[in-house]
């Protein structure tokens, strides 16, 4: 997924292939061929001393011997006394006393078992932890979803104000978010002193040390239309269900969701793939759970790409097009970014929940 974005299907692909070629080639092939190899020259060098077995004695030899040093082949046995049976009271103090043996065995096993796996989850949840992952994680929310200045639900922003992904309550104040934080912040057209950046530089974010690994997507799943009748009312509705794998909307459409034939003029818009379904299998995608439903890992993508003019003019196409409407359950904006200064990769997944009952759920994962 995180290569996938930057150098293509294909060539991921080949990729993939390779890894798997060579890993199925040293687990089947290498890998056993060394054993072999190894085991047999341990055999070879660390053969035991051979020894003779009974069966290679010579019994009769023996007994000859024997009569030679007045030795008895067959001595009488030995006469052994039997003691007698415990007491009731020294069985119960020796049941008592094995009791107790048992249960401190099983207590120290216990605690053994419980301090190894005290270390286990210990190790997991504080020896990997890394002060360069909160900080990239901080930086990104910091800039992209928590806002450093609160603004009512509902009302208007100012010239100064920007719209942050946790304020996100409607599909306006989403295009605003997209339009006024996501792009800017993805494509910096100047540094912090005015200056034109160059080409290079355009590849990193507005934080200079995060560098952007592909283009970023808008991937949109939605459901088919369906009508409703109800009793209080006396006419028939369009309804869309919550969403649901099996019966989501998978169909190709035109700009603006017009039905097949389009137009050619659609051929030359920014937007036109953003109107075709996409399968998980050809993008990789897998089911994600938002707050509301879980979602599958296809659907339609726009991807925002190039530069901060073409991906704002994508967003306000997407926007006079009605891309996000009544069926929209669900937009995913993916991107990747690394930190070549710590080694570090960030996959990014801001996903907009859109329920059969209106609004703008914001989830971050």
């Amino acid at each position: 997924m995180l290569y996938s974005m930057q150098w293509g299907k294909d060539v991921s692909e080949e990729w993939l292939s390779s890894f798997i070629l060579s890993f199925l080639q040293s687990l089947c092939v290498v890998d056993p061929f060394k054993v072999l190899i190894f085991s047999f020259l341990a055999s070879l060098f660390l053969r035991k001393t051979k020894s003779i077995g009974v069966e290679h004695l010579d019994v009769r030899n023996i007994s000859e011997i024997n009569r030679q040093y007045g030795v008895k082949e067959n001595p009488p046995r030995e006469i052994v006394s039997f003691v007698s049976p415990l007491s009731d009271e020294e069985l119960q103090v020796l049941t008592l006393r094995r009791r107790v043996q048992v249960m401190v065995r099983n207590t120290i096993r216990e605690l053994l078992v419980h301090t190894v796996f005290l270390v286990i989850v210990c190790s997991l949840c504080y020896c990997n932890r890394s002060n360069n992952d909160f900080r990239m994680f901080d930086i990104i929310h910091t800039d992209l979803v928590q806002s450093k200045v609160e603004i009512p639900v509902g009302s208007d922003l100012l010239d100064t104000q920007k719209r942050y992904f946790s304020q996100v309550q409607t599909i306006d104040q989403y295009y605003e978010f997209l339009e006024g934080v996501l792009t800017p912040w993805l494509f910096p057209a100047k540094n912090w002193r005015g200056e034109s950046l160059v080409a290079e530089d355009r590849q990193f974010t507005a934080v200079p040390d995060l560098y952007r690994l592909g283009a970023p997507r808008l991937r949109q799943l939605r459901m088919k239309p369906d009508d409703c009748a109800s009793k209080k009312v006396p006419f028939t509705l369009d309804c869309v269900s919550d969403y649901s794998i099996r019966t989501e909307e998978t169909a190709e459409f035109c700009v603006g969701w017009n039905n097949q034939p389009c137009p050619q003029i659609d051929q030359l818009r920014v937007t036109a793939g953003a109107w075709y379904f996409r399968n998980a299998i050809d993008i990789w995608g897998i089911p994600i759970a938002g707050h509301y439903d879980t979602y599958g890992g296809g659907g339609y993508i726009s991807n925002l790409d190039i530069n901060l003019m073409v991906a704002k003019a994508i967003t306000k196409e997407l926007k006079e097009q009605f891309w996000i409407d009544r069926q929209t359950r669900a937009v995913f904006l993916e991107f990747t970014l690394y930190c070549a200064n710590t080694n570090r990769f960030a996959y990014v997944i801001l996903l907009a929940e859109f329920p059969p009952s209106g609004g703008v759920i914001p989830f971050i994962k």
